[in-house]
């Protein structure tokens, strides 16, 4: 289910808002890829304290696998501090 709704995400106007609204309804709350997917749509709007706190939302929701969340908060840690250093 989360892999069609992923799909067709690109098709929506405000992606960030279904993301919560799913969220909402307890849908993939364990699943370290819905995370990573939502944080991703703050990321591409240079909302990267946003995008964090999605992140550790799933490592404090306890998402599988936590390595890949563990591993994408490191991960735009590093983006972060580059934008940050380039703007």
């Amino acid at each position: 289910m989360l892999s069609i709704f992923l799909r067709h995400i690109n098709l929506i106007s405000n992606p960030i808002d279904v993301f919560k609204f799913f969220y909402k309804k307890n849908f993939a709350k364990k699943l370290s890829r819905f995370y990573k997917e939502w944080s991703y749509q703050f990321e591409m709007q240079n909302k990267f304290k946003q995008a964090m706190k999605v992140i550790k939302l799933g490592i404090d929701n306890g998402a599988e696998p936590i390595s890949a969340l563990t591993r994408t908060l490191n991960d735009l840690e590093v983006r972060t501090m580059r934008f940050v250093t380039t703007t």
